[in-house]
């Protein structure tokens, strides 16, 4: 699954750092958990950019020392890699999407 060693060791780091936060969460007091909260959601969104990073760039560390000068380029290709609501998609679907999604809805009835 892993493309190289540096981004093994920070798959794996992320994936330990979201189970500690997790555990952290349940055993926080209220006014923890909002803090807590949003380090967990930086934390998945650092899980889905080493996973899903695109194969044809270049990597660019999430840990490496100096890696804050890269903290744009790092949000943009998070941008394009997060998942949208199915609401965004809809807000975005042109007609040809809605004649294609129509379709598919109208063969899927069929079927049942």
């Amino acid at each position: 699954y892993c493309l190289g060693d540096a981004i093994c060791l920070e798959l794996i780091k992320t994936e330990r750092k979201i189970k500690k936060l997790k555990k952290n969460l349940k055993e926080a007091s209220e006014s923890e958990k909002i803090a807590i909260k949003a380090e967990l959601q930086r934390a998945e969104d650092n899980l889905l950019y080493v996973k899903f990073f695109p194969s044809n760039e270049k990597y660019i560390s999430l840990y490496a020392e100096g890696s804050d000068k890269y903290e744009d380029k790092r949000q943009a290709i998070l941008g394009r890699i997060k998942p949208v609501s199915y609401t965004h998609l809809r807000a975005h679907e042109t007609v040809l999407d809605l004649v294609c999604r129509l379709l598919l809805e109208k063969k899927k009835k069929k079927k049942k």
